[in-house]
């Protein structure tokens, strides 16, 4: 990483730098991405179905629509979960986890 000589003192920005990047900036880009990207192109494409005249019947479809979305979102984050936890077990305890789960109903 490079030095800097900020008023004659030795200036390091790596620490800074990586509690920006690695801190800060995911929340804010996550909360942008899901509050612009995702629910107003969600809304222009219910928007552009033309299924509905009136404004009302169209928020609530795309009401239905975001909810869905949001569910597709959660099994995949338990999903997620479900397979690190199993993966850092030991393997006879995810073994019989992965019988467990193909037998059940």
């Amino acid at each position: 990483m490079a030095h800097f000589n900020v008023a004659g003192e030795q200036y390091q920005p790596g620490p800074m730098l990586r509690v920006i990047v690695q801190g800060v900036l995911p929340p804010i880009l996550l909360t942008l991405w899901e509050t612009f990207v995702v629910s107003f192109g969600m809304m222009y494409l219910v928007m552009a179905q033309n299924a509905h005249v009136s404004l009302s019947r169209t928020d609530q479809r795309f009401t239905k629509f975001y909810f869905l979305w949001q569910g597709v979102q959660w099994e995949q984050a338990l999903e997620q979960r479900r397979i690190s936890s199993s993966s850092s077990s030991s393997s006879f305890s995810s073994s019989s986890s992965v019988r467990q789960y193909e037998h059940s109903p």
